[in-house]
């Protein structure tokens, strides 16, 4: 990955968010719709040997920052693929 990834969701909600100009669902670039959602960031960590491979659970739920919301797309859209991510107590 070129950017962060490890984080969990610190808020139960997803906020849609459409870009009814894209002419394609599923563009790396602008797909026609998003999700927006608060997330924190955690050490998920990597797998035993591994630097390039996540663990299958992360290694602590304790958040190690504040709350940010980002914007996520579609699964077919990213080349870092996210399956699954906790749900974390912030506070």
């Amino acid at each position: 990955p070129t950017s962060e990834w490890q984080f969990g969701f610190a808020a139960s909600e997803l906020i849609p968010v459409e870009h009814p100009e894209q002419e394609s669902a599923f563009t790396e670039c602008s797909p026609m719709l998003t999700l927006r959602a608060n997330l924190v960031p955690i050490n998920w960590g990597y797998r035993d040997g591994y630097t390039g491979v996540c663990a299958k659970t992360p290694k602590s739920r304790i958040p190690q920052g504040e709350a940010r919301e980002v914007e996520m797309y579609p699964y077919g859209c990213a080349k870092l693929r996210m399956t699954e991510m906790p749900l974390i107590k912030t506070k």
